[in-house]
């Protein structure tokens, strides 16, 4: 008889300690929803109303990167050139979306988001134009190559001179989709950079004076 009163006094601590034991496994599970986003979370956003200090502020003979009137301008005056701007954030997989207007310059043009960047010899382009062509490119230790496609391409979406589009670029995996106002140009596979920093770009080709506004920008959880 003693010992089966001992059991019970031993059951009764065990059962005591329940509530305490089920308050530290959603503490847990609430952790673990800090560190696990979830689809369409946002990660990181701008609208460019005011400085932030995440992206950087360049002038020079050779055009402008920064904020201008509510946006971020990227200005770029030699041909055959491109400037980039990083933000100050860095993930793995993401939805990365931004508004585009063109501001200036000839239509003969390139521009869009930059997506795992880790230098600036390593990264993916994600670029349209504005007389209606497109590309995804893989920048490996400084030399560029096209992902799916020998040329930049021609979409029927892109209507030659229209001066704003929303591009949306997803980099989930191995997985590189590219989105131009809601129409899926393209979805191409490789997984050399796994990680890295997102940006937008802007450049030339034979005539200088690309100049775009960016705005809206945001990285979602994919």
């Amino acid at each position: 008889m003693r010992e089966y009163l001992q059991h019970i006094a031993n059951l009764r601590g065990l059962l005591s300690l329940y509530p305490l034991l089920l308050f530290l496994l959603a503490g847990c599970s609430l952790v673990g929803g800090v560190s696990s986003p979830i689809p369409g979370q946002v990660l990181f956003q701008d609208d460019f109303s005011e400085p932030s200090g995440d992206w950087p502020v360049q002038a020079d003979s050779g055009g402008f990167t920064g904020y201008q009137d509510g946006a971020y301008r990227i200005q770029v005056e030699q041909p055959f050139t491109e400037r980039q701007a990083i933000a100050d954030f860095k993930t793995a997989d993401a939805l990365i979306q931004v508004m585009t207007t063109r501001n200036g310059g000839p239509t003969d043009n390139r521009f869009g988001i930059l997506c795992r960047y880790q230098d600036a010899l390593n990264y993916y382009s994600f670029q349209i134009s504005t007389d209606g062509y497109f590309a995804v490119l893989k920048v490996a230790e400084g030399t560029p190559g096209l992902l799916g496609m020998e040329s930049m391409w021609r979409h029927e979406s892109l209507r030659p001179g229209q001066a704003q589009h929303f591009i949306e670029v997803k980099c989930a995996g191995d997985e590189l989709n590219l989105k131009v106002d809601g129409e899926l140009l393209i979805s191409v596979r490789d997984s050399s950079f796994t990680t890295g920093a997102v940006g937008v770009s802007a450049g030339t080709f034979r005539e200088g004076g690309t100049d775009i506004l960016f705005d809206r920008f945001q990285v979602l959880y994919p």
